[in-house]
């Protein structure tokens, strides 16, 4: 059975995640459904944001030879 996403049902789905990205691959049908009809920004106005293009989050690994990844 095919569910029909209207705005109240997206939103109630969008509740049970705290971020963007959970709510997407939790909840892809009701993720695009908001997407397509400009919701997202109403519908995930509780969720934290973690980071966009100019703010990521940056990996460094030490290595005991002196030695650093980035």
């Amino acid at each position: 059975m095919k569910k029909i996403w209207t705005k109240e049902k997206c939103k109630e789905e969008a509740l049970k995640y705290d971020n963007r990205t959970s709510f997407r691959i939790n909840s892809i049908s009701a993720y695009r459904k908001s997407n397509d009809n400009n919701w997202l920004d109403e519908i995930c106005s509780h969720m934290e944001i973690k980071g966009n293009r100019f703010n990521r989050a940056i990996y460094c690994f030490e290595f005991p030879y002196k030695s650093v990844y980035i």
